[in-house]
C-alpha cells in the first residue's frame, strides 16, 4: 500500500442503473478487460438518471469479481456518517477478499443535501466534516473502540475488523489547501479531477495540467510539514470531466494520460462510457477495449 508506481493504472468508474442483472454483466466484463480498479459514484441523486445506493451495490459487485479492486470514488460527508461509513467499509473488504478502498471527499454540489431537505453545507463544514471523518474512520478501521466527541460528530463505536492490515486504503478526493493537508496526513491515495471542477471546466487542457502540478505541489509541502513521505501516497486521477475526451481515439487516450505521467500522476479512472440519456455508447466502448488490448498487457 502507498509504493510509487511504475506504470499507471487504468481503472472504470461505474454508474449503478439500469437492469441490475446488465449491470452485473458490465462489471465482469470490466474485469475481463484487464482494468485495475472498479469505482462506483456515491450520491443521492444524479442528472437525468436515478441510480441504486452506492453501498448495497458494492456488495453485489464484490461477489461477481475476483481480482479487480473495489470501492467508492468517492463517499460524501455530507451524507454518509463516517461510523456508517467505516462499518460498510470494513464489511466490504471482508466481503470482496481484502480488496476493498474506502474513497471519501469532502462533497461539493449540494445536491444531496437539497435531496434530504437540507440547504448545502458550506465548503468550510464539510472540509471539518472531512478530516473529523477521516480521523474517526482511520481509528475504528485500525481495530480501536472510539469514543469521540467532535464540532461536527460524537461517536462510540467499534467495526468489525476487514482483511487489509493495518486497514482498507482511504482513496481521499481533495482541492484547496486545507482539504489537501488533510489528505497528506490520511491519503493512501490523493484523487484528484485532472485540474477540472464545475468552476473550471472550460479551461484549457494545459491550464489544467498547471492547476493538477500546483495541488500536487501543495500537497508535497503539506507532506513535509509532518514528517511524512509523499512518495507514499498514490496520485489517481479522477477524469469524469476530461476535455479533450480521452476516448474519442487511442492517439487521444495516450495524449491525456501522458500529459498527467508527465507530472507524476500514477493511476486514473474513467467513466464507463454512457450516452447523456443513460444509454451505452458502442463507439467509446470499442476504444476502451482497444486500451485494455493495447494498454494493459
Amino acid at each position: 500500500m502507498g509504493l510509487r508506481l511504475t506504470r499507471p493504472q487504468i481503472g472504470i468508474l461505474s454508474l449503478a442503473h439500469g437492469p441490475f442483472a446488465e449491470l452485473l454483466g458490465t462489471w465482469r466484463r470490466i474485469e475481463a478487460l484487464g482494468f485495475a480498479s472498479l469505482h462506483l459514484a456515491d450520491h443521492l441523486i444524479y442528472p437525468r438518471l436515478i441510480s441504486y445506493d452506492c453501498w448495497t451495490a458494492l456488495g453485489a459487485m464484490a461477489q461477481v469479481t475476483t481480482r479487480v479492486r473495489i470501492g467508492a470514488l468517492v463517499s460524501p460527508v455530507t451524507f454518509r456518517h463516517p461510523a456508517l461509513l467505516a462499518h460498510h467499509a470494513s464489511t466490504a473488504d471482508r466481503m470482496s477478499g481484502g480488496r476493498f478502498e474506502l474513497g471519501i471527499g469532502a462533497g461539493g454540489a449540494g445536491g444531496d443535501e437539497r435531496a434530504l431537505g437540507h440547504d448545502p453545507m458550506p465548503a468550510s463544514e464539510r472540509v471539518g466534516r472531512l478530516e473529523e471523518s477521516l480521523e474517526i474512520c482511520d481509528r475504528l478501521l485500525r481495530g480501536e473502540t472510539v469514543a469521540h466527541t467532535g464540532r461536527q460528530y460524537r461517536v462510540h463505536a467499534a467495526v468489525p475488523a476487514g482483511i487489509q492490515r493495518p486497514r482498507p486504503p482511504f482513496a481521499v478526493a481533495a482541492r484547496g489547501p486545507r482539504a489537501i493537508a488533510i489528505a497528506a496526513r490520511y491519503a493512501d491515495i490523493w484523487v484528484n479531477q485532472g485540474g477540472r471542477d464545475p468552476g473550471t471546466a472550460a479551461d484549457t487542457f494545459t491550464a489544467a495540467v498547471r492547476r493538477v502540478v500546483a495541488e500536487r505541489a501543495f500537497l508535497d509541502t503539506a507532506c513535509a510539514a509532518i514528517g511524512r513521505d509523499p512518495g507514499k501516497i498514490r496520485h489517481r486521477v479522477l477524469a469524469h470531466r476530461a476535455s479533450p475526451a480521452p476516448f474519442g481515439s487511442l492517439d487521444a487516450f495516450d495524449e491525456f494520460t501522458g500529459r498527467f505521467v508527465e507530472i507524476g500522476m500514477d493511476e486514473f479512472v474513467f467513466r464507463w462510457p454512457e450516452r447523456p440519456d443513460g444509454s451505452r455508447d458502442l463507439e467509446a466502448e470499442r476504444v476502451l477495449e482497444r486500451v485494455a488490448a493495447e494498454r494493459l498487457s
